[in-house]
């Protein structure tokens, strides 16, 4: 277990283009919470220190 702790990790999210539009059955955006539209509501990262993990994120420029 030590090693995956470890190890650099990666996040990639995919926007499937042309998903969104309506003759492709698009019923609006969902929050991924919902029973019935389970996804990704939320993403969770694991930090040594959170204000300087938020630092870090406000100086790159994350919103």
């Amino acid at each position: 277990m030590q090693w995956l702790w470890q190890q650099q990790g990666i996040l990639e999210l995919c926007h499937n283009w042309g998903t969104e539009l309506p003759s492709r059955g698009f019923e609006g955006y969902k929050s991924g919470n919902e029973p019935e539209h389970k996804g990704f509501g939320h993403i969770c990262v694991f930090v040594d220190d959170l204000h300087k993990a938020c630092d870090r994120f406000t100086k790159l420029g994350v919103q």
